[in-house]
């Protein structure tokens, strides 16, 4: 019985492909799937792309300027979404590096490299022993909780993304989070439904 379905990520691609022509009634809000992916947009289905790069790059770059030189990223899997968080966070790192004149490091891994989260989470807490200073995390929020101890049990600090994760920290020591990457999915999908409603 709904009239409006929102789904995130490109794995929905497919499902909203089929259903806009199934529920021609009902509409749908596609966050982070392009038109491209799922084919021919019928007049019931909105994409919204956000430019996930900007707001890594801010992040990258203030975490420069504020000290750190030791970095990672972690992403769920190599779609476009999480590829492009990890573009930007490079691209701000360099660039306040090389305005700093000073060398950092960065490691990128993606959960779906590994047989399992578990062995994803592992790698990260390797990071964080070879002395990681700040990870960037772009998964559920499971998996960034766990990380979140990992990073307070070794001193180290976190940014998170797509919303506000400070919250996964709260409970902890002291709460990692320095910041997050944000989108700004709650005002974008107000806008949205008030467009299509």
């Amino acid at each position: 019985g709904a009239s409006t379905v929102i789904c995130m990520g490109d794995e929905f691609s497919p499902v909203i492909k089929v259903m806009q022509d199934k529920y021609p009634d009902v509409d749908f809000i596609a966050i982070d799937i392009s038109e491209e992916s799922i084919g021919e947009l019928k007049k019931n289905t909105h994409c919204i792309m956000f430019r996930q790069e900007q707001g890594a790059y801010i992040a990258g770059y203030a975490a420069v300027k504020d000290g750190f030189t030791k970095f990672a990223y972690m992403g769920d899997h190599k779609s476009e979404a999480y590829v492009n968080y990890a573009n930007g966070f490079i691209q701000g790192i360099n660039d306040a590096a090389v305005q700093n004149n000073i060398a950092v490091s960065i490691e990128i891994a993606y959960i779906s490299d590994f047989d399992t989260p578990e062995n994803a989470f592992n790698y990260v807490g390797s990071w964080y022993d070879a002395g990681l200073e700040l990870l960037m995390v772009c998964a559920g929020d499971y998996f960034i909780e766990s990380c979140a101890q990992h990073a307070v049990n070794h001193m180290g600090y976190m940014i998170g993304t797509d919303n506000d994760k400070s919250h996964l920290g709260a409970n902890l020591d002291y709460n990692p989070f320095i910041t997050s990457a944000q989108k700004g999915l709650r005002e974008v999908v107000d806008t949205t439904l008030d467009m299509v409603l």
